[in-house]
């Protein structure tokens, strides 16, 4: 199977006045949901479609109290998730303080059995 992608126009940001010019965007087939992926799980396997996706709750739910408490959840065969700050600059260490935290977000960083899905990926140009 091969993933789908379409030539896109974009203007370079930081000079304005170069040429457009043209990049591969892949584009999605659909979405799947925590319910389709239980369904898929469950079928040819002998667990039930709702005891999996109690499973998947689950660890969702685990992931992020192990996050709040400041840890790096590294899951085998899916990966790690930790998290980062986005904060204002300060002059000095003494000044940093957590009002200076603007955002926080989840970084991932796949597993090497899923970025070795990625060396083995086809594409197909859309018309």
């Amino acid at each position: 199977m091969s993933i789908p992608f379409q030539a896109l126009q974009r203007i370079n940001p930081q000079n304005l006045n170069q040429t457009p010019k043209y990049y591969a965007q892949l584009l999605s087939s659909g979405t799947v949901d925590l319910d389709q992926i239980a369904a898929l799980m469950s079928d040819g396997s002998t667990v039930r479609q709702n005891d999996i996706y109690a499973v998947l709750i689950g660890m969702v739910n685990e992931i992020s109290k192990q996050l709040s408490q400041g840890k790096i959840v590294c899951i085998d065969h899916l990966g790690t998730f930790r998290l980062s700050a986005r904060s204002q600059a300060a002059t000095t260490a003494a000044e940093v303080k957590p009002s200076l935290i603007k955002k926080s977000v989840i970084l991932y960083k796949p597993s090497k059995r899923l970025n070795t899905t990625l060396r083995t990926l086809k594409y197909k140009k859309l018309k």
